[in-house]
């Protein structure tokens, strides 16, 4: 389905979970007697066809489902229009195992929502996957789950007033034996799109929540920062399992921080801000990350009880010196120090930049590769244990 995600975050997940219903019955009554389906991922079907004498057949089966998909869907008195993209790949010309034959049809699948007319492709070796290769993303994410390759790495947030440790952001990793590291970048999106979001953020919370336990057997009760995904937070309950996480750990709730960007507050909005109240009520604190960015609106600052705004990195590479006339970074350090939050500023490479911010005043937190590269949980315990304050005051 092709912006299943629009679906969900305009008219809520039971609205998704309805259509869905309605594009696994089109696929049944389009399919013939021995004919199986099954659904793959988030918004993924596969349709497998053991009886067909050419790809001609096949095509006229993918077509008669473009055809059942042109009418609205009428849901809550909501008439929604959905697309769909349809991949074909034949056994045995494009792929002689199932790995093969899915992977060319996802290929086939991304190559119709560019190229062809009536959104259906059948593969060639012609074709070429110009999209993220999803169903190996979704490979690598289940196998770090599966496979304990989740790592969690923390960089230091250093309060520039002091020169103090102001607290620690958690930053996930994939580990691959050919590429290395993996940033989230290249696998969040993906995690959120197929439903493995909920199965990965289980595991780097665990993994985080396990850290904090060690640290704090070592004595080293430091506030963490949490990245949550937008999808996680627009669901029902999350608060609830999040909150019941920390405490099975017997951890403090107040030394966490999940960090959400400007774009979570404009999907699902009233159950997000309903597990944002209920956190906060509780103890954990709210941090707006990437700030300048995304959605931009000054008006749900004072709306919502959040601690942290993260001015985006993007702002503060653009500084050369200390002398440098900038006016979007001294303007938001005023807003946040108006509304009485805590202001961080990412993406802190080189002293300039250090030396700059120090100039603009009190008030000011800073991240970036200036104060420590992400590490793991056993180096930065040593990190916290040795720090010295004096090193940025």
């Amino acid at each position: 389905m092709i912006c299943f995600k629009r679906i969900n975050d305009s008219y809520g997940q039971r609205i998704g979970d309805e259509v869905l219903q309605s594009v696994a019955s089109i696929l049944e009554r389009s399919s013939r007697e021995g004919d199986t389906i099954a659904r793959i991922g988030g918004d993924e079907f596969i349709l497998l066809l053991p009886a067909i004498s050419s790809a001609e057949e096949a095509v006229d089966i993918a077509d008669r489902i473009i055809q059942e998909t042109a009418f609205p869907l009428h849901h809550n008195g909501n008439d929604i229009h959905i697309t769909l993209s349809i991949g074909l790949a034949i056994f045995p010309d494009n792929g002689e195992s199932k790995e093969q034959l899915i992977r060319n049809a996802d290929i086939a699948v991304c190559n119709s929502k560019s190229t062809s007319r009536n959104n259906i492709c059948l593969y060639d070796s012609s074709l070429q996957n110009n999209n993220s290769n999803k169903i190996f993303t979704e490979n690598l994410i289940r196998n770090a789950i599966n496979n304990e390759q989740i790592e969690i790495n923390y960089q230091p947030q250093i309060n520039l007033d002091s020169g103090k440790l102001h607290a620690v952001e958690a930053l996930v990793r994939i580990k691959s034996a050919d590429r290395g590291l993996i940033l989230p970048g290249e696998f969040i999106e993906t995690a959120e799109e197929s439903n493995l979001i909920n199965e990965l953020g289980d595991c780097i919370l665990e993994n985080i929540l396990q850290d904090a336990k060690n640290w704090h057997a070592q004595g080293v009760n430091v506030q963490i920062g949490i990245n949550i995904s937008a999808v996680q937070l627009a669901m029902d309950g999350f608060a609830d399992y999040l909150i019941s996480k920390i405490r099975d750990h017997n951890l403090r709730l107040n030394i966490f921080e999940i960090e959400i960007t400007e774009n979570v507050l404009i999907q699902n909005m009233e159950m997000t801000l309903a597990n944002i109240i209920k956190l906060t009520n509780h103890g954990i604190k709210i941090a707006i990350d990437d700030f300048g960015t995304g959605y931009s609106s000054l008006s749900y600052l004072d709306q919502l009880p959040l601690n942290t705004l993260k001015l985006d990195k993007s702002f503060i590479k653009k500084i050369r010196g200390a002398g440098d006339d900038n006016t979007i970074i001294p303007a938001v350090r005023n807003v946040s120090s108006g509304l009485r939050l805590n202001f961080i500023a990412e993406g802190v490479e080189r002293k300039t930049q250090h030396d700059y911010l120090k100039s603009l005043g009190p008030c000011i937190i800073a991240q970036g590769f200036y104060y420590g590269r992400p590490i793991n949980s056993q180096t930065m315990l040593v990190f916290i244990k040795n720090y010295d304050s004096r090193k940025f005051n």
